[in-house]
Parts: C-alpha cells; sequence; structure tokens
C-alpha cells in the first residue's frame, strides 16, 4: 500500500536491522515515521472516533510519545484549520514545535511548521517558513514539496533570484514539474535585462 504510485503516503526511517526470537536470520524493519497524506481519525469507525483526539494529546504529552502520534495528531488539526475550528491553528503549532524537542526524524517536521507558517492565518511567519523548509532541505536536499514551497516562499519575499534558482532545482530531478517549469519560462526575460 506504500509503494509508489499508491495513495497512502508513508516516511519511514532509515532501515535497521534487528534480531527476532525464532528467527535465524536478522530482519530488516523501517519505523513508520509520519502519514504524511492520510487522515487516521475520519478513517476509523464512528465508535472509535469519540475521544481519540483527547487521547493522542495525551500520549504526546507522556515520555517517549510514538513519533506517528504526533503527525496524526497534527494531519488531525490541520484537517480542522480548513474547516474553520478556531483552536485547531494553535493547537498545530504547538504540538508541532513541540515534537522537534522529541522526535528523532526531524524532516516531516520542518516541512509541516514550514507548511503551518506559510498557510496560516494567525501564524504567518513566511521569514520562519522559509527557514523551516531550508532545515528541511538540509537533511535531503532533493525533498521536491520542500524546494517547491521554498521557491514560492522566495518568490513572495521579492527573493526572484532565488526563486528562480530553487525552481530550476526542482526541473533537475523533475524535468515535467508544471509550475517550475512555468515559472523558470517567466523568469527568463527578466533574467536577459
Amino acid at each position: 500500500m506504500c509503494g509508489n504510485g499508491n495513495p497512502l503516503n508513508v516516511e519511514f526511517s532509515p532501515p535497521q536491522t534487528q534480531a527476532f526470537k525464532g528467527l535465524g536470520q536478522n530482519i530488516t524493519v523501517y519505523e513508520v515515521i509520519a502519514f504524511i497524506n492520510h487522515e487516521i481519525v475520519s478513517t476509523m469507525p464512528l465508535s472509535m472516533q469519540e475521544g481519540l483526539v483527547q487521547k493522542m494529546e495525551y500520549a504526546v504529552n507522556q515520555p517517549m510519545p510514538e513519533p506517528w502520534t504526533f503527525y496524526t495528531l497534527i494531519r488531525q488539526y490541520i484537517s480542522e484549520m480548513v474547516t474553520g475550528r478556531s483552536d485547531a491553528e494553535a493547537k498545530a503549532v504547538r504540538f508541532a514545535r513541540e515534537a522537534l524537542d522529541s522526535l528523532e526524524h526531524k524532516r516531516p517536521m520542518y516541512n509541516i511548521l514550514g507548511w503551518l507558517h506559510t498557510y496560516s492565518k494567525n501564524f504567518r511567519d513566511l521569514d520562519l517558513a522559509f527557514k523551516y523548509f531550508h532545515n528541511s532541505l538540509e537533511l535531503n536536499p532533493r525533498d521536491s514539496k520542500a524546494l517547491l514551497h521554498l521557491a514560492r516562499i522566495a518568490e513572495l519575499l521579492g527573493r526572484t533570484d532565488l526563486s528562480r534558482r530553487t525552481y530550476e532545482e526542482i526541473l533537475i530531478y523533475n524535468p515535467d514539474h508544471p509550475e517550475a517549469r512555468s515559472k523558470v519560462n517567466q523568469y527568463r526575460p527578466l533574467q536577459m535585462h
């Protein structure tokens, strides 16, 4: 379900080799770090949805919370933001910042914080969003989503040269990216002046 072209987008840790009781060889395992585009709460049976968010809020405040709990909870808040729930935005930002302190794999959380500070109503801070996407790219320079948001933010901040270079970098990894192709073509006449 998590392979290329499938709708469930899951981020995994680097592979780890572990020995399991009763097996004669070590097994490679991957920890689920984040469900990137899957809404867990709304897909649960109705009987299980009641109180689930509160239980996850409790769980992330305990010592050594499971990483997927942070991501699931924050995704829920982002969904609630879209529907206009007023306190969801503040909760998403708060838990995302807390997650940075407790999670080993920070790149997905940098991207979430970057997105929140780019597109939220009350916490919009393009300079901070730029910093978070930059932090993500330091961990994975080929992160296409972080590159795309960084290019958009650079343009909003009036840093057109950086925006153009970032869109060009996206085209190195994905030559058919429609937005990057369009933006690079828009910037070309500016370069010639």
